[in-house]
């Protein structure tokens, strides 16, 4: 190809990206510019997330009319990034007209308490209950659920060596969706990464809802059962909707939950009916397995810890290397294990199990062997929380102290540059002084000499009329001295 033909086909590449650019940039405008003042006020998180696209959509485009270096390249990036972000205020604004139809009205706590109920006897809120249960656990679902103990991630076949031990224990907020190739994928939701469930040019909770994440762990599981309780009271269909970015099939909704809640107290499984004997032994049974999986998440949080203590980066899984703003992980983590253990225990020893008989005198010993077992957990995890806390009041002092030790080295390094301004300072000055004198010298060596050459020119200009009037004189002399003669 020759250099005209090559430098023809970048230039029309350039203006091709432009073009496309500015395309998604109006594209953007009218999405945003199609919300209502209504709608915009109802959601107002998801109305600043499509804002925020559009201007980001508006930068892209001026940077791809503006490229200079390798135009047609970075024409095309700006273009791509246009389109990106105007796909994503697409979405962002189909998501605030969607929320804005939501309830408001918080889940309440007795509602959020059976819920937890529902989730730890196994079940798993994704669609309404009467649709999940008659389907598959591998069918195709794009949105978000509930589940406890890691159940989305095993009832998911691609998703079930991802469980941890700390899943186990945990209440969680899920991802689900389909990839490209029709494969069932589950997550729990990261408020840093852009939910898989919006499909693509999703965006992520931070993106969508700053203010509510910053009142949420980075990773939406918790091992506590209260916080978890509590943080689901005071969400709503609608700020749920507004954080996770789920549409009108794949949201959490309060019908969803009431009918997931009716549906497990209708199976025989879920149900108070039966002898007390039974329910007391079904409730020591599910105690036990609790205890293994606290008992699992304790070692794997003593390991986690001693990795972190001796610095073996590498053996701490992903979420664990991340911090939150006010403690280390390792910390909160043992906090919230306290918090459960603590809890299990006193629902455990508040199991009756007097007055059943033969049933009774099998469970009381269960029971004592139970409340021991979590009291000995509860001890070995308190010890831990304290290993925790005092290793990161120690992070925190080196941190303090690195931090003095730097701020002392910028005060050195800045008294040092402020001394050799204040050094450099006096040698301009004495270096221009001397040169203001040399001025000034040169200028009176320049004056006196002007003065000389002028005494010069009037001594000459003298000396030429005195020899002038002499000249006159002698030829005055010579003239009558030849008159006599």
């Amino acid at each position: 190809m020759q250099p005209h033909q090559e430098a023809e086909r970048r230039h029309r590449a350039r203006e091709a990206a432009v073009e496309e650019a500015g395309e998604a940039m109006l594209i953007s405008h009218s999405f945003v510019y199609s919300m209502s003042p209504a709608t915009a006020a109802q959601a107002p998180s998801a109305a600043s997330a499509a804002h925020a696209m559009k201007k980001l959509a508006e930068e892209a485009s001026l940077l791809a009319r503006s490229a200079q270096l390798a135009p047609s390249e970075a024409a095309r990036l700006a273009s791509c990034e246009a389109r990106e972000t105007a796909g994503k205020a697409a979405r962002a604004v189909a998501l605030a007209k969607h929320a804005a139809q939501l309830d408001d009205t918080p889940f309440g706590y007795e509602l959020a308490r059976n819920v937890a109920c529902v989730l730890r006897r196994g079940s798993q809120i994704r669609r309404i209950a009467a649709e999940e249960g008659n389907l598959e656990d591998e069918s195709a679902y794009n949105g978000v659920g509930l589940s406890f103990g890691g159940m989305a991630m095993m009832r998911t076949h691609s998703c079930r060596g991802a469980v941890t031990t700390e899943d186990e224990i945990c209440f969680s907020i899920d991802s689900h969706w389909v990839d490209w190739g029709g494969v069932q994928y589950c997550a729990t939701v990261q408020l840093d990464v852009p939910g898989r469930h919006m499909g693509p040019r999703a965006l992520s909770p931070q993106e969508l809802a700053p203010q509510a994440c910053a009142k949420l762990p980075l990773v939406l599981r918790w091992p506590s059962e209260k916080q978890f309780v509590a943080t689901l009271a005071e969400q709503s269909e609608r700020s749920l909707a507004l954080l996770l970015g789920s549409d009108s099939q794949g949201s959490i909704t309060a019908s969803k939950l009431h009918a997931a809640v009716s549906s497990c107290t209708s199976k025989p499984g879920c149900s108070k009916a039966g002898s007390v004997a039974e329910n007391v032994l079904r409730q020591l049974s599910d105690a036990r397995l609790a205890l293994e999986a606290l008992e699992r998440a304790a070692a794997s949080a003593e390991k986690q810890a001693a990795a972190r203590t001796t610095g073996r980066a590498n053996e701490l899984r992903p979420l664990q290397r991340n911090r939150s703003s006010s403690q280390s992980l390792a910390k909160y983590w043992a906090e919230q294990l306290k918090d459960q253990v603590a809890d299990l225990r006193d629902d455990v020893a508040g199991i009756p199990t007097h007055g059943l008989g033969p049933a009774g005198t099998a469970a009381r010993p269960l029971q004592d062997d139970i409340v021991r077992s979590l009291q000995r957990l509860l001890a070995r995890i308190t010890a831990h929380h304290e290993s925790c806390a005092t290793a990161d009041d120690e992070e925190n002092a080196l941190r303090a102290q690195a931090r003095s030790q730097s701020a002392q080295r910028a005060h050195e390094e800045q008294a040092r540059i402020t001394a050799a301004l204040e050094i450099n300072r006096k040698a301009q000055e004495e270096e221009d002084a001397r040169v203001k004198a040399a001025v000034e010298a040169a200028e009176r060596a320049e004056a006196e000499a002007r003065q000389r050459r002028a005494e010069e020119e009037r001594r000459k200009a003298y000396e030429g009329k005195v020899q002038e009037e002499l000249r006159k004189l002698q030829a005055g002399f010579d003239a009558r001295t030849a008159a006599r003669a």
